[in-house]
């Protein structure tokens, strides 16, 4: 296993100073360790491909970037990979793991499985990471050679418990009274059986199923920031049903332009209740960009109807009353700490993702 520090140091000796990334728990130790050396700038990324244009921009201004992405975070990449990295031969050094050559959660199976042939589908040369110190530092003096004589992207894989974690210091004491877990169950008081709710990955879903678990709910396992177009979708056709999205700070940042589309569409029956914890909890409590987002303003701008911005369950419950009981969209911003719940279950302990997704479907419309 390399040390977190010295995987970082490996890189700054051939002069990366430059990381960013959607933060995941796979790098965890590597971004900590960054966030607290000045010689060494991370950038956190609203999605994997807005990362490699991040990393293009820092290039260009004379910095040497690398991409830290877990491996199903490159489909997001695809596009600015091969339409400007490569065509403007821009050398970016990307670093991926997870599934790779382990078993996982579903939505980092196929990823995992096909990522090194996806890479080389897009003409990206791939080559795996030692797992000693010694041998991975003789092999970014090598990439970066190649890297930088060709001016093109290159992988890195990193297999899973390659690289060790780095603490950073506790954060400090949230202003928010209530968390996640608690503004689930507070939402769960208002949920009957004709409401339908999507809800977005990670700990948002399985904790709604931990605490009210229904046909009429559909656990989003991956596609993270998709839950507002999936739901979109569903109230668009059932317009007879509420239906409620149940969304992360992280999640909505990744793909906000989901919020144009309802404003655009105006479905009446959604409600979008976006959970801000400030961070990415689910993946290592590394902070998202959301301190300076204000998602009630963002969404009243788009065309919602309504929006709500609420700090304590008091708030929380006097915007869920009256956005139940009035035409949305509405946007329901719910500021919460980041107070981990013990024992969280998996939902593939009851539930397969392909059975998620029938019954949800099952229940729409034997329901109808």
């Amino acid at each position: 296993m390399i040390e977190a520090a010295d995987f970082c140091k490996t890189l700054l000796e051939q002069e990366y100073d430059y990381f960013t990334g959607v933060p995941c728990s796979f790098f965890k130790g590597v971004i900590n360790f960054t966030q607290e050396n000045s010689e060494m700038r991370y950038t956190i990324a609203a999605n994997e491909g807005a990362a490699v244009g991040l990393a293009a921009g820092a290039y260009l201004a004379g910095r040497q970037p690398a991409v830290m992405i877990q491996n199903s975070g490159l489909g997001n990449m695809v596009n600015p990979l091969t339409s400007l990295s490569s065509i403007y031969k821009i050398p970016v050094l990307l670093i991926s793991g997870r599934a790779y050559q382990v078993d996982d959660e579903p939505q980092h199976e196929i990823m995992g499985r096909g990522m090194t042939d996806l890479l080389r589908a897009m003409e990206i040369p791939v080559q795996e990471a030692p797992q000693g110190l010694e041998d991975f530092r003789k092999t970014i003096q090598e990439v970066t050679a190649k890297m930088r004589k060709e001016k093109r992207p290159y992988a890195l894989i990193i297999k899973k418990g390659t690289i060790s974690d780095y603490s950073l210091p506790v954060s400090p004491a949230s202003p928010y009274p209530l968390s996640r877990l608690g503004a689930i169950e507070v939402l769960a008081d208002f949920l009957d059986d004709t409401m339908v709710v999507v809800s977005t990955t990670g700990m948002s879903s399985r904790e709604l199923f931990m605490v009210k678990d229904r046909p009429s709910n559909l656990y989003l396992m991956g596609s993270m920031g998709h839950a507002m177009a999936v739901a979109c979708g569903v109230a668009g056709e059932r317009t007879d049903r509420k239906v409620v999205i149940l969304d992360g700070d992280g999640a909505v940042i990744m793909h906000m332009g989901s919020l144009s589309t309802i404003g655009h569409y105006h479905p009446e029956n959604l409600i979008h209740i976006v959970l801000d914890n400030e961070a990415y909890e689910t993946t290592g409590n590394q902070d998202t960009t959301s301190t300076t987002t204000h998602f009630a303003e963002i969404a009243e701008a788009c065309g919602y109807a309504a929006t709500k911005f609420c700090t304590d369950e008091a708030s929380f419950r006097a915007a869920l009353k009256e956005g139940f009981a009035t035409p949305g969209p509405c946007l329901i911003h719910m500021k919460i700490n980041r107070t981990r719940t013990d024992k969280v279950p998996r939902i593939t302990t009851k539930h397969s993702a392909p059975e998620i997704a029938e019954n949800f479907r099952s229940y729409l419309n034997e329901s109808s």
